[in-house]
């Protein structure tokens, strides 16, 4: 759920030790933009076409940037 996600603390993080570090709240507000872009796609289903075209877009980067061509898939073929 998206409100979940958008709830969590953007000032704090509590480690795995128990420690609690503090977070950038610029780098968390573009990550979270990211999220919420990717969120918009959760009940795409992923398809052969798609993966071809990941496929391709890897190749392109030399084994690089599979992220990136995971993130262009599904802007290309998922409707919003």
């Amino acid at each position: 759920d998206l409100n979940s996600l958008l709830a969590q603390n953007d000032t704090d993080q509590v480690t795995d030790s128990g420690e609690t570090i503090s977070i950038d709240s610029e780098i968390y507000e573009k990550a979270m933009e990211e999220e919420y872009k990717m969120f918009q796609f959760r009940d795409c289903p992923y398809t052969e076409e798609m993966g071809n075209h990941m496929f391709e877009c890897i190749k392109e980067y030399d084994g690089f940037n599979a992220h990136g061509c995971f993130k262009d898939s599904v802007r290309l073929f998922c409707p919003e």
